[in-house]
């Protein structure tokens, strides 16, 4: 009977490992939201630091290698120096999801080419987001080939993002 029950459990392994090398088992990202930035922008030295705001909002499946999906992440920053009103566009990236993977229990990475506006502006720029799971106090990191030396870490302050195998 051991005997019987350890195959079993062998066969089972190896059913779930052909499923996912086959790419029978989808993985989907959601989300949407607002977030801060952390650490703001600017150099607090020159004085010049401002808080940042974003509005996101994203959904991608992969189903049998094929991705399919939308990112999108607006920035806000104050409309006049010394304004909390954080209304004044000055980032926008929409984006069509081409890669998607799993990257440990309760995150995923998503990239593609997106057409942004304002910082980095331009048109099929690659960018690549990074997201974890979970309500408020979720993170998200996205970095953009036109800003290459920028890293965009953010925490959710409002919304969710969820991530299913």
């Amino acid at each position: 009977m051991q005997y019987y029950s350890k195959n079993k459990s062998i066969v089972l392994a190896a059913l779930i490992l052909w499923l996912f090398s086959q790419g029978a088992l989808a993985l989907t990202v959601s989300g949407g939201g607002e977030t801060i930035i952390t650490g703001g922008n600017g150099d607090p030295d020159l004085g010049n630091l401002v808080p940042v705001k974003t509005v996101f909002a994203f959904n991608a499946t992969k189903k049998k290698g094929h991705v399919d999906g939308r990112f999108e992440c607006l920035a806000l920053a104050p409309s006049a120096p010394g304004s909390g009103d954080l209304s004044a566009n000055v980032m926008y990236v929409t984006g069509i999801v081409s890669e998607l993977e799993r990257n440990g229990r309760k995150k995923a990475v998503m990239r593609g080419l997106a057409r942004i506006t304002g910082l980095g502006a331009g048109e099929d720029v690659p960018f690549e987001a990074t997201i974890g799971a979970g309500p408020t106090g979720a993170t998200f990191s996205l970095t953009v080939e036109s800003l290459p030396d920028v890293v965009f870490r953010e925490i959710v302050i409002d919304g969710r993002i969820q991530i299913e195998r």
